[in-house]
């Protein structure tokens, strides 16, 4: 997980290809916007090819500014990371910040 979000701050968001080695074809990944506007693509996903999408909406539209994890915690075989996340939109120029909580388990 930081070796993915290492990667991920670095190419400011151009490479996803650790995210893929990483995930379970099953991943459970969402956002707590639920898809509001105007961020429609944060909403769940349940599978790598639709965690694919994400991606690909996410930086068809948005520019990374950085992606920062402050504190990862671990226990047993649960992951959690903290950290915060700046973008630009592509088509208006407008900035947004965000802190964000990231939870993973490996898959037994």
């Amino acid at each position: 997980m930081k070796d993915a979000y290492a990667r991920w701050n670095e190419s400011k968001g151009a490479r996803v290809d650790r995210w893929f080695e990483i995930v379970d074809q099953n991943v459970k990944f969402g956002s707590l916007a639920r898809g509001a506007p105007p961020a429609a693509f944060l909403t769940t996903y349940d599978n790598r090819e639709a965690l694919r999408e994400y991606f690909r909406d996410l930086l068809s539209n948005w520019s990374m500014i950085y992606y920062t994890i402050d504190e990862y915690v671990a226990q047993g075989d649960a992951v959690f990371a903290r950290g915060s996340c700046a973008w630009t939109n592509k088509h208006t120029g407008r900035h947004f910040k965000s802190i964000f909580g990231a939870f993973a388990t490996e898959r037994r």
